[in-house]
């Protein structure tokens, strides 16, 4: 197993100008200036040949947000199982994420997540939102170089396109190797 990795991200930036734009009554103020700032935490685990795991922990805020400079889930580095992207914008909270994942044969991997996230949107109530998710991956190696991801995953506080609780989201991705 390997140590525990740490990270910190701070950036502040500026709009060199900016204009209101949308429906009148849901206009934001404008906010030409904002900070984002993180820290993260997470460790690898080779626990045998075939079982692997990682943990991952990170905290993140911010300063003067508006809804483009707030963070979101999606689905490359942000991803929170179960939840469609860019459906939670939060400016600040806290997200923990484990996987454990088998190799069975050579070129087939099959895994398991578990995100936790608690963080503060405004479109969700006051407070903050606790959104836990579940997922399943298969991972698949095809002749040419070709990766071949699967992913399932479960949101147990997301809404439906009828207001139910429960999201089911699917991601399918190919990578070519060069």
């Amino acid at each position: 197993a390997e140590a525990w990795a740490g990270s910190a991200s701070w950036s502040e930036a500026w709009r060199t100008s900016w204009r209101a734009w949308g429906l009148e009554e849901r206009a934001e103020p404008t906010r030409p200036h904002f900070e984002r700032f993180s820290l993260g935490v997470k460790r690898s685990l080779s626990l045998s040949p075939s079982w692997a795991g990682r943990i991952e922990i990170t905290a993140q805020g911010g300063r003067q947000l508006d809804r483009f400079s707030r963070y979101g889930f999606d689905g490359f580095e942000n991803n929170l199982a179960g939840y469609p992207a860019w459906s939670v914008r939060y400016d600040r909270g806290v997200v923990a994420r484990g996987s454990l994942s088998w190799r069975s044969t050579r070129g087939l991997r099959v895994g398991l997540l578990g995100d936790l996230a608690r963080v503060h949107d405004s479109g969700l109530g006051p407070g903050f939102a606790t959104l836990p998710g579940l997922g399943l991956t298969v991972d698949l190696t095809l002749p040419g170089r070709l990766l071949l991801a699967g992913e399932w995953g479960y949101g147990f506080e997301g809404r439906d396109r009828e207001g139910r609780r429960g999201t089911q989201v699917v991601k399918v991705t190919a990578y070519r190797v060069f």
